[in-house]
């Protein structure tokens, strides 16, 4: 009796420990493409301008996003309609990300949390953002999240 309990402990002990190491192999990989589109993100903002923000975003109805100066979340089609008036105002921001950190969910789903440093004209202004991404079959999208005015 004692031997079966040693080998069922045991066994629950490799089976849990190598679940662990799968899901951190997966979180790693998740952590690294997810950044990797948040920094493509802003890469080809940089390069194309506002538009470029539009194949990032989930376009679903599950899109929300609550952005600066805005009481309540706005959906997909509110975001469009000021990304495409800021595309055609001529104004060029390099925005950056000054710190960024990636927490994986699951395999297709992750939250992330950063600083971003956004220049237009010479002014600098730093934002913080929180949001979550999820897996589709062309990319990771946004898909809501919160972006505020930092104080400092």
């Amino acid at each position: 009796m004692k031997f079966n309990l040693l080998l069922i402990t045991l066994f629950l002990l490799i089976s849990c420990n190598r679940g662990d190491h799968v899901w951190n192999e997966e979180s790693n990989r998740v952590a690294i493409e997810v950044r990797k589109t948040l920094s493509d993100y802003f890469k080809d903002i940089n390069a194309e301008g506002p538009l470029a923000e539009l194949k990032y975003l989930d376009s679903t109805s599950a899109f929300f996003w609550h952005p600066p100066g805005f009481d309540v979340p706005i959906d997909f089609d509110s975001v469009k309609t000021i990304l495409i008036q800021n595309a055609t105002s001529g104004i060029r921001s390099v925005v950056s990300w000054d710190s960024l950190a990636i927490i994986p969910e699951t395999t297709d789903k992750a939250n992330y949390k950063g600083k971003i440093i956004v220049v237009t004209n010479g002014d600098t202004i730093r934002l913080k953002e929180e949001g979550n991404v999820v897996k589709k079959e062309d990319g990771w999208k946004l898909v809501s999240g919160k972006t505020v005015i930092s104080k400092q």
